[in-house]
């Protein structure tokens, strides 16, 4: 994957984690919102990271993408800031996709239950 695909790719989902975050934070969509598919979709490594790139104290930070200026097409930097009430809602949606995201074809019986194995998830 090239550089600049790799750039687009992370300015898009530190935008959209922010903007479900801000929706969130505001009360207009649930937490739930960060597992429902879209144009972009973030993962929840991506979310802890960006939820903790703050530190231990939280503090708001910047982030600037930008393409090297020596490329054809390339766009001027884009930034955004991230405040510590957002990077708490990304790690807890983080920990949501990790722990509480309903996943197709997974199940949480276990497959003693059903067969005798240790500690198996069936599905």
């Amino acid at each position: 994957m090239s550089g600049r695909r790799v750039t687009n790719r992370m300015f898009a989902a530190a935008r959209r984690a922010q903007q479900l975050a801000r929706d969130v934070g505001e009360g207009e969509s649930p937490l739930s919102a960060f597992g429902h598919p879209g144009d972009v979709t973030v993962n929840a490594t991506e979310l802890e990271s960006l939820g903790s790139l703050g530190g231990p104290e939280q503090d708001a930070y910047p982030l600037r993408f930008s393409q090297s200026p020596l490329l054809p097409g390339s766009r001027s930097p884009q930034g955004l800031r991230m405040t510590p009430g957002q990077q708490r809602i990304l790690r807890e949606a983080a920990d949501y996709l990790r722990t509480r995201q309903p996943r197709a074809n997974v199940t949480g019986q276990s497959r003693s239950a059903e067969s005798g194995g240790a500690g198996q998830i069936g599905g």
